[in-house]
């Protein structure tokens, strides 16, 4: 198992995340889920990241039960998350951390995280004192490291870095080969290195995205080499990335975790060929029958319907670059608000007029909304 240094310790450069872990009856399937943890400690998978909200506030007693009350405290590390946004004060992020401990069977945490921060959780953790309290706790120490995971972007991360030198230990980044250009998270991940700050990478796979694609891209990955796995790929990307100490995999059954374990046992970094094949790959994905919207929003306050255009199109999107009907089954018909689904439009024209790309709109939204319905 590829093993690096973070903070004072010595750990696994893949990690379990326990926020997809099997389930039964809506519940965490218990053993199957421990039956995982087993082969990950047998692996030499020594870091497990959980978080209060994560299946529904199970995941941390099922760590407690699984690790802190079946193993040696010093074989493994534990991170967990601040739900910062539930606490008006202090003494409210005093009860949450105090209650995560008991989950946990932990006297301390090896990691703990502000969970989620962007410019208004920054704003809001040094406003109310909450900032002071995590720093205080890794003085006495409750927690061994302070850290955060962040979604925001690279602007605010600048702004963060900047006004909080040497205060943390890590910085958790959405980081794949997919959102490198995407969302930024290649200008997130620089700003990091320049400080020379570690990273942890949530969403290597892209919440399973980047293991599932369209079979054109698939094929790319199989050319190259038929006996990895697209995952392998996006797991390989991150982890080659010097200042990635742990790659996070949120991993659902035993068959993803063999295979991850199989990635980071004699590992093999990125060369350039690889990162051609990557290229390709993305050259592939961005070539599929898109909409061709490019997420400029000049059309969205036009809208006299006020309908979630620029939504609609990236779910689509998403739903043939990835192969996941979810992204229109769920995410589009559940998440958008019916008054702005494409329905909404009553082709009135004014959106094309102002698109830069020339898209014709209200047949796009048609076409999105028949295709949600028929999945």
């Amino acid at each position: 198992m590829l093993m690096n240094t973070l903070g004072r310790n010595r750990v696994s450069a893949l990690g379990l995340g326990m926020m997809r872990l099997p389930q039964k009856d809506g519940k965490i399937d218990r053993e199957a889920a421990a039956a995982m943890v087993d082969r990950a400690m047998e692996a030499g998978i020594n870091y497990y990241d959980t978080a209060w909200f994560y299946h529904g506030g199970e995941s941390e007693a099922f760590v407690g039960e699984a690790l802190c009350a079946r193993y040696p405290r010093e074989t493994f590390y534990i991170a967990t998350k601040l739900p910062f946004g539930d606490c008006r004060s202090a003494k409210d992020a005093e009860k949450i951390f105090s209650t995560q401990c008991q989950r946990l069977q932990a006297d301390y945490v090896d990691y703990y995280l502000l969970h989620g921060i962007g410019q208004q959780g920054w704003s809001h953790c040094r406003e109310t004192g909450i900032l002071d309290y995590v720093k205080g706790l890794r003085e006495q120490g409750r927690i061994k490291h302070l850290c955060f995971s962040y979604h925001d972007s690279p602007e605010v991360l600048e702004q963060i870095l900047s006004e909080s030198e040497g205060m943390f230990d890590f910085v958790q980044l959405q980081l794949n080969y997919h959102d490198w250009t995407a969302i930024g998270a290649g200008k997130m991940y620089e700003a990091c290195e320049r400080r020379g700050i570690p990273v942890v990478v949530m969403e290597p796979v892209r919440g399973g995205n980047l293991a599932m694609m369209n079979p054109e891209v698939v094929k790319v990955f199989q050319d190259a080499d038929p006996t990895a796995s697209p995952a392998s790929w996006a797991l390989r990307f991150c982890a080659t990335l010097p200042d990635v100490k742990v790659v996070l995999s949120g991993m659902s059954n035993m068959e993803q975790l063999n295979d991850n374990i199989k990635t980071f046992t004699n590992f093999k970094p990125l060369k350039g060929k690889d990162q051609a094949v990557l290229n390709q790959a993305v050259d592939v994905m961005n070539r599929l029958p898109l909409t061709g919207c490019t997420g400029c929003r000049y059309c969205v306050s036009i809208c006299p319907q006020g309908v979630d255009i620029p939504a609609a199109f990236r779910l689509y999107d998403g739903y043939v670059k990835f192969n996941n009907p979810r992204e229109l089954t769920w995410r589009y018909l559940h998440e958008i608000p019916r008054e702005k689904q494409a329905t909404a439009c009553v082709e009135c024209g004014a959106c094309a007029q102002k698109c830069p790309q020339n898209l014709d709109i209200p047949a796009l939204l048609k076409s999105v909304h028949q295709k949600a319905e028929s999945l």
